[in-house]
């Protein structure tokens, strides 16, 4: 479902829009790769994650926490540290977006 246009706003607009949401959506795609790729070798705390795909640990701890929600990663404490690993599920996805033409 695309942007609602207001009463007087363009198509034109609503077109610019739209290709700003697409993106956004890669956009974060992307950086989404780039913290399963920093995961892929071993569980790793959020500074390290942050530091390996160039981004704040604040933006990378809400991805990282959005991803473990979704099965992709596992939190495990360790002490004070915080420690972020791939599930099954997240090396599948890794892997299939890196060779797509592995996946069924």
């Amino acid at each position: 479902r695309g942007p609602r246009m207001r009463e007087g706003t363009s198509t034109v607009a609503t077109r610019a829009g739209r290709r700003s949401l697409d993106v956004g959506r890669l956009t974060a795609a992307g950086f989404r790769i780039r913290i399963l790729t920093a995961l892929s070798e071993s569980g790793t705390c959020v500074p390290r994650v942050a530091s390996a795909v160039g981004a704040t640990p604040e933006t990378t701890a809400v991805e990282l926490n959005r991803m473990a929600t979704l099965g992709v990663v596992v939190v495990r404490r360790r002490g004070a540290s915080v420690l972020y690993r791939l599930t099954g599920r997240g090396r599948r996805l890794l892997e299939a977006v890196m060779d797509p033409e592995s996946t069924p």
